[in-house]
Formats: C-alpha cells, sequence, structure tokens
C-alpha cells in the first residue's frame, strides 16, 4: 500500500500525544511538505501552519468550546477572524465573521492550468522568497518574444491590488516588465525585483478591475539588465465586505427559537422558529423587522413523520410570491408511502413508494405512469435499477455485479435517449487500486465514449486522467476554459462562504437581471428560483419538488423569456447522479445526462436539452441544474456546491479549505484512512462513495428510499460512525472509536431527517443523555438532515441540529 500520511507525534505528557506536524497530501512536489501545530497545555491546538505559510490560531472558554479563530495569510495581508460565544449551558449564544478584504487569490508558476510560458524559462528549485516550492527565470534578453502570463479569474468581479512575487537574486533585473489586462483594458507596470528582500516578497504592480467569468491575463517579458523571475501573483480585493454577525435565542426547553442576523442590509434578519410540546417545529417564519417575508409550516402524525409542509413567500418589491406544498404519508413501519408535491394542498403531483421486507425499496410509481422497479443483491446491494413508461418502454436500466470488497465492478445500462427512440447502450467495467481507489473504467458498447484510467501520488492526489478511444492519451487534469480552478488552498479560508445555519434568499446577477434562489424552510432545498424579464417583472423561472429522502423529483423550467412552461420529472443513476428528465405526460425522456466517475459531462450520453454543444456561453446556460451527485452545478465556472466547499470537476477534487467548525477538522480529515487527502472526492473512490456536504463522505449504500440494511458508514474528522438510514432518518449505530459503542436509537426516538422531517431546533438535548456517554469526550457523531444518497447535509449544531458535541 503506497499511501502515505506522515504523523510524528510530540513527546508531551498528556494521554494520547498531538501530533507537532501532518504530511500536507495536496502537494505532488518533491521533499516533504509539512503543516505545524501548536497547543495549549491542555492539549487542544493553539495554532496551525499549513505549507503556504497560512496560519490559524484558535481560542476557547473554560469549557474547552472554540472561542474564536483567525486566519492569517503571509504579510498579513488579510486576516478572518471567526467568533462564538456561549450560553452558560453551552448554547450558542453568538458568531461572527470578520472578514478584511474578500478574496485573496495566489496564482503560482506551477499551476500548470492557470500559467504558461512561451520561449525559454527554466525552473529553479527552493530559493529566497519563493511561493511553492520553486519557480521560473529567464536570462537576461534584448527584443525578446519570450512571455511568462498567470490566468487570472478571481471568484468575484471587482478591483484587486496586484502583486508579484521575487525570490531574492543578485543577478535579477531592476527592469522586469508586467503587462496587466484587465476590465477596462491593459496596462504596463516595470518594477525592480531586485528591491524584493526576505521581508518584502511582494512587489506592487497596481489596482486594477477584474471581471468574474472572464479570464485575464498578467504577461512578464525578459528585460535587457538581469534575470527576471516569475512565480506568483497574488490579487488582494479591495471590494467592499459585509462583516457577519449572528445571534441565537432559545427556549426554556433549550430549544432554539430565534436566529438574527445582524447585517442590516440581510434581506431576512430574523428567522422565528415555534415548535410543539414534542419539540416538533411546528412553523418558521423570516422576517424584515417587523414584516413577515415568507413562513413554512409543519404537521406531523402520532409517530412523529411529517404530514406536510407548506411553504409561504409573498411577492414583494425585490421578488415575486412563491409557494411549495409537499405531503406525505407512511406505511405502518413508517416508511414514506406516498408523496404529494405542488404549489398548493390542491395542485400536486403524486409519488407512490412500495418497499421488501427488509424495508428496501421495491417500486416508486411517478406522476406521468412511469414505474421504477429495484432488485437487490443477498448483502442490500442493488442488482437491477429499471424504469419504465406505463406503455412498457424502458427509459433507464442498470445491471450491476461488485466485487469482494462490495466495489461496484460492472455497470451494464441502457438509456433512452432525449426526443428519440433509440438507446445509449453501455457497459463499464470497473477496477482499483489494493487501496480501493478508482484505478480504471473500461467501457463497451455502441454509444461507449472514452474508457478512463487514473493515477494517484501518494496523498491520494489524482496525477493522470487517461481518456481511451482507440489511442492512449495522457491528460493531466485540465479545468474547462470557464471557471478554472484556484491553487489548492492557496487563500481559501478568505474566500466569502455562504451562511448555511438556515433559510436564506441568495440572489446573483445572472442574464438580464437579479436571480433570486428562494430555500425552503428549514431544509436546504431550493424551492424555486425567479428572475427579472425585459421589462424589469419577476417572474418564477424555475420550480423544484423533492422526496422523503431530500431526493430531486421534480422540475418545472419557465423560461421568462417565453410563455410556455415545461415539467419534467428526475430519475437517478446508481450513483445517485441525475441521469434523466422524462416528460410529465409521456413519460420519455427530453434530457439525459452521463458523467465520467469523477463528474466530468459525458458528451456522448448527454442529449436533449442540456446537450454540450462546446460552446462557452450556450453550455453555462443550463435547464437543469442538478448533476453529479444530484448536486447544484454551476455552467459558468463548472463547479459543483456541495455544501461546505464547491468541488471542481477539472481537478476531481475540493480547492477550497473546509471550514467546518473545530481546530481539528482539518487534521482529521487528513488522517482519516478513507480521505486522507482533504480536497480529493470520495478518497478517491467516486463509485462506491458519495459526497454528502463537502465535509463528509459516505458509502452508497443504495438502498433506494428506505431503510438501509446495511449501514451507511460516514467518515468524519473525528468519528467514523454507522448508521441506518429510515426512509432518510438516521439513528447512530455505533461511534468507531476503540470500539466503544452507541446503543441504536428506536425509530420513535428518531430526531433529524433529510427533507421529509425538519430536524428539532436549537441544539441537540437527549431525553436520556446517559445513552451517549459511551463515546469519548470531545468526539463527534456527525448525523443531521440531508444525509441521505447523494444530498447534502449542510446545517451545524451552532444552528441546526446535525452534529451532536460530545462533551461529557
Amino acid at each position: 500500500m503506497n499511501d502515505r500520511n506522515l504523523l510524528p507525534f510530540a513527546g508531551v505528557a498528556r494521554g494520547a500525544p498531538d501530533p507537532p506536524a501532518q504530511s500536507e497530501p495536496t502537494f505532488g512536489s518533491s521533499g516533504t511538505q509539512w503543516t505545524n501545530f501548536t497547543y495549549y497545555g491542555s492539549g487542544d491546538i493553539k495554532t496551525s501552519t499549513d505549507p503556504w505559510q497560512i496560519t490559524a490560531t484558535y481560542g476557547y472558554n473554560q469549557l474547552g468550546q472554540q472561542t474564536d479563530r483567525t486566519l492569517t495569510v503571509p504579510g498579513d495581508d488579510a486576516k478572518r477572524t471567526q467568533a462564538w460565544g456561549y450560553y452558560p449551558d453551552g448554547a450558542l449564544a453568538s458568531r461572527s465573521d470578520t472578514a478584511a478584504q474578500q478574496p485573496v487569490d495566489v496564482i503560482d508558476n506551477a499551476d500548470t492550468w492557470q500559467s504558461s510560458s512561451a520561449g525559454t524559462w527554466t525552473t529553479v528549485p527552493g530559493g529566497t522568497n519563493t511561493q511553492g516550492t520553486d519557480y521560473r527565470m529567464h536570462a537576461a534578453a534584448t527584443g525578446s518574444s519570450d512571455t511568462f502570463s498567470w490566468r487570472v479569474l478571481p471568484d468575484v468581479a471587482g478591483s484587486f491590488d496586484v502583486y508579484a512575487s521575487c525570490p531574492v537574486r543578485t543577478d535579477a533585473t531592476t527592469a522586469a516588465t508586467y503587462t496587466i489586462n484587465h476590465s477596462a483594458g491593459s496596462a504596463t507596470k516595470t518594477v525592480d525585483q531586485k528591491a524584493c528582500t526576505a521581508a518584502s516578497p511582494w512587489v506592487s504592480l497596481g489596482n486594477y478591475s477584474f471581471p468574474n467569468g472572464v479570464a485575464k491575463t498578467i504577461t512578464l517579458a525578459p528585460s535587457a539588465t538581469g534575470v527576471v523571475s516569475a512565480d506568483a501573483i497574488k490579487l488582494v480585493s479591495t471590494n467592499p465586505v459585509d462583516n457577519r454577525s449572528f445571534t441565537y435565542n432559545y427556549d426554556a426547553n433549550g430549544q432554539q427559537t430565534e436566529v438574527k442576523d445582524n447585517n442590516p442590509n440581510a434581506a431576512t434578519d430574523t428567522f422565528k422558529v415555534t415548535a410543539d410540546g414534542l419539540a416538533r417545529t411546528t412553523k418558521v417564519e423570516e422576517l424584515k423587522g417587523t414584516t413577515s417575508k415568507a413562513t413554512t409550516d409543519y404537521t406531523y402524525d402520532l409517530d412523529s413523520n411529517v404530514l406536510s409542509t407548506n411553504a409561504q413567500r409573498a411577492a414583494d418589491a425585490n421578488t415575486v410570491g412563491v409557494t411549495r406544498y409537499t405531503g406525505y404519508t407512511w406505511d405502518v413501519r413508517n416508511l414514506v408511502d406516498t408523496v404529494k408535491a405542488g404549489s398548493t394542498p390542491t395542485s400536486t403531483d403524486t409519488w407512490s413508494y412500495t418497499y421488501d421486507g427488509r424495508g428496501l425499496q421495491s417500486t416508486v410509481t411517478e406522476p406521468n405512469g412511469n414505474l421504477a422497479t429495484y432488485t437487490y443483491h443477498e448483502d442490500g446491494l442493488q442488482r437491477i435499477l429499471s424504469k419504465k413508461t406505463s406503455g412498457g418502454q424502458i427509459v433507464s436500466s442498470h445491471s450491476l455485479d461488485y466485487n469482494p470488497d462490495g466495489d461496484r465492478s460492472l455497470d451494464v445500462e441502457k438509456v433512452l435517449q432525449a426526443n428519440s427512440s433509440a438507446y445509449l447502450d453501455l457497459a463499464s467495467s470497473y477496477s482499483y487500486t489494493p487501496s480501493r481507489q478508482l484505478a480504471a473504467v473500461v467501457k463497451t458498447g455502441v454509444d461507449k465514449g472514452d474508457s478512463e484510467a487514473y493515477e494517484y501520488d501518494a496523498a491520494r492526489n489524482t496525477t493522470t486522467n487517461r481518456r481511451r478511444d482507440g489511442v492512449d492519451d495522457d491528460l493531466r487534469p485540465q479545468p474547462p476554459d470557464q471557471g478554472g480552478p484556484r491553487r489548492d488552498d492557496a487563500e481559501p479560508a478568505l474566500r466569502p462562504v455562504r451562511p448555511r445555519q438556515f433559510p436564506v434568499r441568495e440572489s446573483r446577477h445572472r442574464g438580464l437581471g437579479l436571480h433570486a434562489v428562494h430555500v425552503h424552510g428549514l431544509a436546504n432545498q431550493v424551492a424555486a428560483e425567479a428572475e427579472k424579464d425585459t421589462s424589469g417583472t419577476w417572474k418564477t423561472s424555475k420550480s423544484y419538488a423533492y422526496g422523503a429522502g431530500g431526493e430531486n423529483l421534480s422540475l418545472v423550467d419557465s423560461p421568462v423569456s417565453g410563455t410556455t412552461s415545461k415539467k419534467s420529472f428526475y430519475g437517478t443513476n446508481p450513483h445517485g447522479d441525475v441521469e434523466t428528465l422524462t416528460d410529465a405526460s409521456t413519460g420519455t425522456t427530453t434530457s439525459t445526462y452521463r458523467y465520467t466517475a469523477y463528474g466530468q459531462p459525458d458528451k456522448k450520453g448527454t442529449t436533449g436539452d442540456d446537450a454540450i454543444k462546446d460552446d462557452a456561453a450556450q453550455d453555462a446556460d443550463i435547464v437543469n441544474p442538478y448533476r453529479f451527485n444530484s448536486a447544484r452545478f454551476n455552467g459558468a465556472t463548472s463547479t459543483y456546491d456541495m455544501g461546505f466547499r464547491e468541488y471542481n470537476l477539472g481537478l476531481n477534487r475540493f480547492l477550497t479549505r473546509d471550514m467546518f467548525n473545530g481546530a481539528l477538522s482539518g487534521l482529521g480529515l487528513g488522517s482519516d484512512p478513507w480521505n486522507a487527502n482533504r480536497y480529493v472526492f470520495g478518497g478517491g473512490n467516486p463509485i462506491s462513495r458519495v459526497e454528502l456536504n463537502g465535509h463528509l463522505n459516505a458509502t452508497d449504500s443504495s438502498g433506494g428510499g428506505g431503510v438501509i440494511a446495511a449501514s451507511l458508514e460516514i467518515c468524519g474528522p473525528k468519528c467514523s460512525a454507522q448508521v441506518v438510514r429510515l426512509d432518510g432518518m438516521l439513528s447512530v449505530v455505533r461511534c468507531q472509536l476503540s470500539g466503544i459503542g452507541v446503543p441504536t436509537r428506536t425509530a420513535a426516538e428518531r430526531w433529524a431527517t433529510a427533507a421529509s422531517r425538519p430536524p428539532l431546533a436549537g441544539r441537540y438535548r437527549d431525553r436520556n443523555p446517559g445513552r451517549w456517554g459511551a463515546c469519548p469526550l470531545g468526539r463527534k457523531v456527525f448525523l443531521g438532515e440531508g444525509m441521505s444518497r447523494a444530498s447534502t447535509a449542510r446545517r451545524r449544531s451552532d444552528s441546526r441540529v446535525a452534529v451532536i458535541d460530545i462533551t461529557g
């Protein structure tokens, strides 16, 4: 086994010594890269400094709760300070996020996807002031046409201070010429690279404006007076930013009753939660001041299964009105029997479900008459998935087999091509490394697309993506032109993080006007999207319905420039990726989607409304935003919103730091045996594992919508827990640390769900605290809404119950 994760330990006298340093798994360079830690006397982490010299400093109260975290980049160019306050009983009272400058982007010469050279540029390892492990240099030359370029694509549009790093050299030029292409044109800046010292590693190139979504370049030319060094370019945003702060209130029983957003520009600044006598959320109200903006009501049966959710938002000057109703019925085993979803209780579509004796989903009948059937192997893994129209025409089918480790070895699929009677036939066979990383996907069939092969370094980074279609092409993972990635974790903590602690309305510019996204109650589900048309009138552009496990059920696409709407129903493949959209009347496919193992679109299998046109503008304008891992896809940047982080499908990994609360989170992710790399998707096995939220990944037990007989394994940074999912609800089986078990909670005691049931508001307070006493102190059991197959769980213990801190 060639995977290495080095953890040297300090010889300190406290039960279990802590590692002073950890090898950084995101570097495939020569030499070992380290993240270094210092500790308080209690053993809590005091500081951590990563290979890019980003320092995180942590503070705690007397109960060991984290009170502050400050991240600083080299040179104090930018800081981000997060703070948490607590009530005497330990409940979260407040949190704030004070960001100085907005995103800091550092583009290194080694970032081959964002840098390029023409002519003779020599690679020089090491050196003083070097960003990363090396830099490029060009000897003095007169009239040379050689160039070195950095590709600039900030996360947000605006103005930026631009800096260039220059390693210390005695033969450096005093006249290095940079050409900066920016929003308003281009500018030339000549700087003295000999002025760079160990204390002053950066020289200013000035302040410029850059767009978002359109790449610009900064180019360095050789000098006649000395050596020029091409190392890194840094962009520091000078755009004004809003600091964020929130306060939380609870009732006498510890149930969260209110969340206040103290940002004066917030569209909604108060979220009020009402619970019944059984601590079940019955109403969530969103307000701006004293004006109610939206409400979501919940009802339950005697077993506390959700019977209905009814979300309503009135129209105002900023958006169109939105209503969304979902009703549920349950069988005697508390498995969802029917789901009715629509704009109102009297205008719904109905999905019906049946299960086998093990509680595994057997059939799903869709409103258009399509029937999906599921059969399973003896161990509960899926065997055959098939969907047919009411007339018996096959819409999609998958026949699956597995190796002795439970990893999928074969998938024979047949999918009805969009708006056609022809089929897309494909057989995929999978092989794995000894450590169960995906090694190859061999595809056969008329519509097979390219076979795939992957190679990894010792840190589990994907070093080679090999696509084969007649010839053997060796390709480094490259991003699409639109939305290229950042260097891994360069300034990740300083990028804006959208709040996920409670329902919010996200707004962004797209097309002709403001684009508003409305989130459903306590869930993280988008209920509707609205846009302004050419006359400035708000119109609903898309609306969605979801099932009991949070799975996508339907999409209504209503282009604001058109006069008609089109309703489609979702279908997924064995991994939980969206595979088909079917017509609401005929049941035949209107769109099909196929992916490579790590989520890149497969052009051969992507047909219909979202067919790949190889035109950046057209491919960015998508009908269905839910794709790989059933996550939301951004066509303009070619990234997936996985929850805590965005996933870049060009490099098979996350490119930003995991900001889940807790000083040990990053260390735990780096030492977990499945996800030793903190950034790779699914621990290097995207076939058998799904991403839950950008922070956790899990085995794809593929149990449909019922009870999963084979436990769903959750790999977290501190605790690998096994859970049983009951119609999207989670029960802990055990906390896998030192073999210490946690008793299973009964169905009647289930406390959290996916979309089918809102979580109890407030911090978790077990009616029988002793039940959790067996888990080691300080460990976390990761539960929470949305943690069903290929859906996301974004709630945290500081707002909605999703994480239980076991602190004794």
